[in-house]
């Protein structure tokens, strides 16, 4: 479909907008079509995005599915989850511990 174009690795990674997303997976759903057939309507190259697409927006929602991929979460953010904050404590306990230990060391 792609021709040789298709064939090529791509340099950069397409980045979608979330409202696009919702927007395929929508018209997916209301016209019955296969994931090739959505991906080719909107000249997607890899048909199996769209299906994680709706599965992470089943998963999580949309204000979450909307965020940028690899951007971290930011601090008070109320989509954080509670065994982050908890992994962050721990890390700053040991941090703390090792401080200490360090500081008995050089007695």
């Amino acid at each position: 479909m792609y021709g040789e174009k298709g064939l090529r690795k791509s340099v950069s990674k397409t980045k979608y907008s979330g409202e696009l997303k919702k927007s395929v997976i929508k018209y997916r759903q209301y016209n019955e079509l296969s994931y090739r057939e959505t991906a080719e309507y909107f000249k997607i190259n890899n048909p199996s995005i769209i299906a994680n697409w709706k599965r992470k927006y089943k998963q999580e929602g949309f204000e979450r599915f909307n965020a940028n991929e690899g951007k971290p979460i930011k601090n008070g953010d109320t989509t954080m989850s509670k065994n982050t904050d908890k992994s962050n404590e721990i890390k700053k306990l040991k941090k703390s511990k090792r401080r200490i230990n360090r500081a008995r060391a050089k007695k």
